[in-house]
């Protein structure tokens, strides 16, 4: 978990205005995790971001994505998650509206 580099991305799942959200796979160890990568992010913004990772760490929420660390590298901002079996909730709905017809 040294940089961002230490990662492959081999699975795009969903891009906003904000981020991409990828399957990613440590390149020593080949271990799965999820990367959130920041499109654009300012410094009140990052600060913000780096708060709520840090409480999520602390309080160890039980929530769907688990944050596990930060980078903050140039202009790359990234947040690796433990993996979870799941869908986004635009496939749930999509898979959904198909049987509903």
């Amino acid at each position: 978990m040294n940089n961002l580099l230490d990662y492959i991305e081999t699975e795009e799942l969903v891009t906003t205005g904000y981020y991409s959200l990828y399957s990613v796979e440590e390149k020593a160890s080949k271990e799965k995790f999820i990367l959130k990568k920041f499109l654009r992010i300012d410094e009140h913004q990052l600060a913000t971001l780096k708060s709520g990772v840090q409480l999520a760490l602390e309080l160890k929420l039980d929530s769907i994505l688990e944050p596990i660390h930060v980078f903050e590298e140039g202009i790359d901002v990234g947040i690796l998650y433990k993996p979870f079996d799941g869908v986004s909730l635009r496939t749930f709905f999509n898979k959904k509206n198909k049987f509903a017809a």
